[in-house]
């Protein structure tokens, strides 16, 4: 089900807006954002997602996040540079459940010298079995991940074409040095946006193809911003959630009628500010 939890919301330059939204269980956010009067820069923009008192986006910019969503699900990505249209974001969470008392927390900051406007929706309450996704954010050159499904360097200066980094990555089973170059080609290659416009602000370092890993990262060079996509902190716990969570959406969608099970693919506008 598709909920609202802000439309046209104006944020001006140097402020932020925070939206709340309760429900059990979130699995993908989608926003869109457009300049107040002349253009704005999304890599000067930053979101930040909390389930309960967790973040599972730590404070990381709209353009960064925007491009791994288009590389992983496909779609329009927002490269850095000035934008005066309407630009999109997209962020997976898998299946991540609430506690009884939780609530979806998405905060906007805006850094840049415009003001914009914001739309934020979810997809909430979807009967799924996917792990719950969380997202680290780090700017250093020697630091540890924990879970960590892929692994992504980006500069927004569109500069990984010529980079000279390398990652090296060590973990229990794994040890790896990948060149910024050779994954910015990797990604430019497979990747379904346009290369053009953001392959040289993103690139893939790794996938580890669904099993997590434990990493050890160090970064030869100047250090980039790496984001991971991991599995949450503490899964066999969000498992669990996830089942309760799965038996009940289902038992509800059995009591329904056909018709009131087609209206569950209407937007909801029940929000919180």
């Amino acid at each position: 089900m598709l909920v609202e939890l802000c439309k046209n919301e104006n944020v001006l330059t140097g402020a932020n807006s925070t939206k709340t939204f309760r429900c059990d269980s979130v699995s993908k956010i989608f926003m869109s954002a457009i300049k107040e009067t002349t253009n704005i820069n999304f890599k000067d923009v930053s979101i930040t997602v909390l389930i309960g008192t967790e973040v599972v986006v730590q404070r990381i910019p709209w353009a960064a996040l925007s491009m791994i969503f288009a590389i992983e699900e496909g779609g329009y990505g927002t490269p850095p540079g000035d934008q005066t249209v309407a630009q999109y974001c997209g962020i997976d969470l898998g299946q991540y459940p609430l506690g009884d008392n939780d609530e979806l927390t998405v905060r906007l900051d805006n850094a840049d010298a415009e003001g914009l406007y914001w739309d934020c929706f979810a997809e909430v309450n979807v009967p799924d079995s996917a792990l719950p996704i969380r997202y680290f954010h780090s700017t250093g050159a020697h630091f540890g991940v924990d879970d960590c499904l892929r692994l992504y360097v980006y500069k927004d200066d569109g500069a990984l074409v010529d980079s000279n980094v390398d990652y090296s990555l060590k973990g229990d089973n794994f040890d790896a040095s990948i060149d910024v170059s050779g994954a910015h080609s990797k990604t430019a290659c497979l990747g379904d946006i346009d290369v053009v416009a953001t392959a040289a602000f993103i690139a893939e370092v790794h996938d580890f193809g669904g099993t997590p890993h434990t990493l050890d990262i160090n970064i030869t060079g100047t250090a980039e911003e790496t984001i991971a996509v991991c599995i949450s902190n503490d899964v066999a716990s969000d498992v669990k959630k996830i089942v309760k969570h799965t038996d009940r959406v289902m038992k509800k969608m059995r009591s329904l009628t056909t018709r009131q099970r087609r209206g569950q693919g209407l937007v909801h506008r029940r929000f919180m500010a």
